[in-house]
């Protein structure tokens, strides 16, 4: 029996299910699913030396702006931003990013409660660098619940005259980074908050990745692997984490945490 052709009423109503399967699929996918912490990817190559200033690419521009920014109390802040990062081996490639800070009240032995930040960058590396930029409330608590997994690889941050800045804590997979944090004044925009990714074991780190693997990164001293430009801010119901504290980290003396760059 011969396959009668289909006409192109029919045709037209199995696209249309295809498309609406499409949106159901995207509608019901996890808000978090993609989201990895920020980590140290592989730089295979260099368009344009961080430290020359030279070119306007992305990267160069947010890396200019987070020269020009300041160090911020985490402890007076807190909701997702929501924003882009750069890597150095891709200066022109916007990558979906947010970061989470939160507040956390935490009961010790003893009386009274002690209140530590967190703040938690992520990425999504795999979806348009817009799919962050309209998150809906139900979308939160699968993004903060993801944070507070990955809060348990860094250490509580620490204010410096020129930054705010996190380690990431070292694992047998993973050497330590350095996530450091400045807001930024921004003409007629308020400010921004921005972010600077660097390995901080001497001028080479190791770094986990679900999707890459064990990855061996190469990168100067105090050389950006990544700058992220974060420019919207969500409320989100405190308290966020409630994860154990971690110790405060000191930098390893050979990261150029105070430079002045």
């Amino acid at each position: 029996m011969k396959n009668s052709p289909q006409s192109p009423r029919s045709l037209l109503h199995v696209f249309a299910m295809v498309l609406l399967g499409s949106a159901i699929g995207f509608l019901s996918d996890s808000a978090s699913a993609g989201l990895d912490l920020l980590r140290p990817r592989p730089i295979h190559r260099i368009s344009v030396d961080p430290r020359t200033g030279a070119g306007q690419t992305y990267f160069d521009l947010a890396l200019e702006a987070y020269r020009r920014g300041a160090s911020f109390d985490p402890g007076k802040v807190s909701g997702i931003y929501i924003g882009r990062c750069y890597y150095a081996d891709s200066p022109m490639k916007p990558v979906a990013s947010l970061v989470v800070i939160s507040q956390d009240d935490q009961t010790l032995h003893g009386p009274g409660t002690n209140r530590y930040s967190r703040l938690v960058p992520l990425v999504d590396r795999e979806s348009s660098a817009n799919r962050y930029d309209k998150l809906q409330a139900k979308d939160l608590s699968q993004i903060k619940d993801l944070a507070s997994d990955f809060s348990e690889e860094l250490a509580l941050p620490v204010e410096s005259r020129r930054e705010t800045y996190v380690v990431g804590l070292r694992t047998p997979d993973e050497d330590s980074r350095l996530y450091r944090f400045r807001r930024v004044n921004v003409d007629g925009h308020g400010s921004e908050l921005h972010l600077r990714l660097e390995c901080a074991e001497d001028q080479v780190c190791l770094s986990a990745n679900s999707t890459l693997g064990r990855q061996t990164v190469l990168a100067f001293e105090g050389q950006p692997i990544a700058q992220c430009r974060y420019f919207k801010r969500i409320d989100l119901p405190s308290p966020v984490l409630r994860v154990a504290p971690s110790k405060h980290v000191k930098v390893p003396a050979n990261t150029k945490a105070a430079a002045k760059n």
